[in-house]
């Protein structure tokens, strides 16, 4: 996996035990929005960027195929009470892919 240099983002690296939480609270709501049951849902690496809040980046294998990889961008603002947001979602994706920010499709 690429550890591609990103403005503001943490290097790649492996999820704490916050971040996990996070990620696996996202879980039903790509499921929903993907419209599907993931075979498997393991967070592998992340990347976080530190702003008025933070945003995270998971790559997440949802399945044992080397496509069968979903990379998720999420954030947790104090203007939305610090809870998180599911900003966007990026299924498939290979494992080799870069982590990069992925465009919220609302703004």
């Amino acid at each position: 996996m690429s550890n591609t240099k990103l403005e503001g983002w943490s290097e790649l690296k492996l999820l704490t035990q916050e971040e996990k939480k996070i990620c696996l609270e996202l879980r039903p709501k790509i499921e929903k929005q993907r419209n599907t049951t993931f075979l498997m849902y393991i967070p592998v690496v992340s990347r976080t960027q530190t702003v008025n809040g933070k945003n995270y980046m998971f790559k997440v294998l949802v399945g044992v195929e080397k496509d069968d990889c979903v990379c998720v961008h999420a954030e947790a603002l104090p203007c939305d009470g610090g809870g998180v947001r599911l900003v966007a979602d990026d299924y498939p994706k290979n494992i080799e892919d870069p982590l990069l920010p992925l465009e919220d499709p609302k703004k």
